[in-house]
């Protein structure tokens, strides 16, 4: 959940048409008309970063919202069986906070997916989420996606992709790791960097 208390203004006489601010915008709320970047305002999340990939051009300046809103799926209107289902295929419990900056849990992700949401930039709308940093996020987004038939990103080997029964454990039951003593794998020659001796 997030609310919006302000948006962003374009001075198009500061415009350099570089497109950068479009680039970083998690909603789509920018884009380029010629050279110009112009604001589609009902969909600024006022994040900022449009402010600050604007720099040195300060052609994009922070104004308040005239009508600020809550970016939210209220609980009611989960449809809690699938938005479960969904978190667990993800590994993330429903109440989980999966993004620190506003607040959004896992279960506004998977709701928002479940209801049709299918692209990240209209998820950003309707759940608040990637409205700050849109780093720390990022994982659970594409977690949730992955078990959709609308994926964001390439499937990742992390270790919440590894099934409990075929994860190699030690007696601690933490994963095992590499020693520090094996040797590495030789198949392949590095290139050292100039100002490095080569090892053997």
């Amino acid at each position: 959940m997030f609310k919006t208390s302000a948006v962003v203004a374009i001075t198009d006489e500061k415009c350099v048409g570089c497109q950068r601010c479009v680039s970083v915008c998690p909603s789509d709320a920018l884009a380029m008309n010629g050279r110009l970047a112009v604001l589609d305002e009902p969909r600024c999340v006022g994040c900022f970063k449009c402010v600050e990939a604007c720099y040195p051009y300060n052609a994009i300046s922070i104004t308040a919202s005239p009508n600020p809103t809550t970016l939210t799926v209220p609980e009611d209107d989960y449809e809690q069986p699938s938005v479960d289902d969904l978190c667990a295929k993800a590994r993330y419990a429903p109440d989980a906070m999966v993004c620190l900056c506003t607040g959004t849990t896992a279960a506004e992700i998977a709701a928002a997916i479940v209801d049709g949401v299918h692209v990240p930039e209209d998820l950003a709308l309707e759940t608040g989420v990637r409205a700050k940093c849109g780093m720390w996020c990022l994982q659970a987004l594409c977690a949730c996606s992955t078990h959709t038939a609308y994926r964001w990103s390439a499937p990742r080997r992390t270790t919440a992709s590894i099934p409990t029964a075929a994860a190699p454990t030690s007696a601690s039951g933490r994963f095992r790791t590499r020693s520090p003593t094996s040797t590495p794998n030789t198949g392949s020659r590095k290139t050292w960097p100039p100002w490095k001796t080569e090892r053997s």
